[in-house]
């Protein structure tokens, strides 16, 4: 997809807002996956968790609510997005290429209709999660996004399966964490 964006004349800009269309209903599955992604990438940055979980949560609630294509505001849809950034982009993405080839479109009517708000409805819970300020309580939530938003990208719903799989063991392992937090603090005023 980056690459048919390149192949345009060199005077003819390209803005985030192609990008999003060219993709489609794919969309979704991509800038979940990027968001998700930068948020494993270790980091003892304060706020990191909220900045980047905020666009998760905006992006799982459009999916949720059936929306066709992410919608994002006309001023960052309209910012036109640098030949060599896009083509270092393609490089990056490349590397995904074995990831790509294991996800196929199969069990179809677990990606697509009310499956796909429920997928959407999970990651919307996932991005709360995500959000809370625990200690490591961000890391698994953020890879059953990540799981989920390639299952939605590349219409694969044993992906799907997984990540929803993934997804319960974010939900038990931040519910033991917050339950652990709240035993110790317990124990520490009495």
């Amino acid at each position: 997809m980056l690459r048919t964006l390149l192949e345009r004349p060199e005077g003819e800009p390209i803005t985030i807002g192609d990008m999003i269309h060219a993709l489609g209903g794919r969309s979704f599955g991509v800038l979940l996956f990027v968001f998700a992604i930068l948020s494993l990438i270790p980091a003892v940055v304060p706020g990191l968790s909220t900045i980047l979980g905020l666009p998760l949560l905006f992006l799982s609630w459009q999916l949720a609510w059936g929306f066709a294509e992410p919608w994002i505001p006309n001023r960052l849809a309209r910012r036109v997005v640098a030949r060599p950034h896009i083509e270092r982009l393609a490089g990056w993405a490349r590397r995904f290429r074995p990831i790509e080839r294991m996800l196929r479109p199969r069990l179809l009517i677990l990606v697509t209709g009310p499956a796909q708000r429920v997928l959407g409805i999970v990651a919307v819970a996932l991005s709360l999660l995500f959000i809370l300020p625990i200690p490591a309580g961000n890391w698994l939530p953020g890879v059953a996004i990540a799981i989920i938003a390639l299952a939605v990208a590349r219409r694969d719903g044993a992906a799907a399966l997984f990540g929803l799989l993934v997804a319960a063991g974010a939900f038990a392992f931040v519910g033991a964490l917050v339950f652990g937090f709240t035993h110790a603090a317990r124990s520490i005023f009495n």
